[in-house]
């Protein structure tokens, strides 16, 4: 009954997140597409997992953040909840690379997923393709814009 019970939980997640993802993020789409050279000093702070490293792109800039050896995530800065605020952008938490958080609305995000842990957003932050090639050592970002 037990794992009927955490079969059943599981569903209701999963089943949530799909109907999440339906909404449109109200963030502007923009074009992203770049390939940064991990054997470069300038991005040292991707070299260890569970790091985060901030870039130029996207609608307000990009937190990428490395979830394993060959695993990363990367999320607009631009904060989805109040869009049209210049000043709404989210950073990562100051000692934590799990977490980024709005100053503006004090919405707080997972670097995991990008959804909202805490605070008054709806939508979750607009996520971005990541493509790594050990071989090369090289992360590509991009979307299909």
């Amino acid at each position: 009954m037990k794992s009927t019970a955490k079969v059943l939980i599981f569903v209701i997640i999963i089943l949530s997140t799909l109907n999440s993802c339906d909404e449109k993020i109200p963030v502007p789409q923009v074009p992203v597409d770049f390939t940064i050279d991990l054997n470069n000093t300038q991005y040292r702070d991707l070299t260890g997992v569970g790091n985060v490293l901030l870039v130029l792109g996207g609608s307000r800039g990009i937190i990428i953040k490395r979830i394993s050896y060959e695993d990363f995530t990367a999320f607009d800065q631009h904060c989805p909840y109040d869009p049209e605020n210049s000043l709404a952008r989210v950073a990562p938490d100051a000692g934590s690379t799990d977490f980024a958080s709005c100053p503006t609305c004090k919405s707080r995000y997972n670097l995991y997923f990008g959804n909202v842990e805490s605070g008054p957003g709806k939508y979750p932050l607009q996520d971005y393709k990541t493509a790594f090639y050990p071989s090369s050592n090289l992360l590509r970002v991009y979307n299909n814009f």
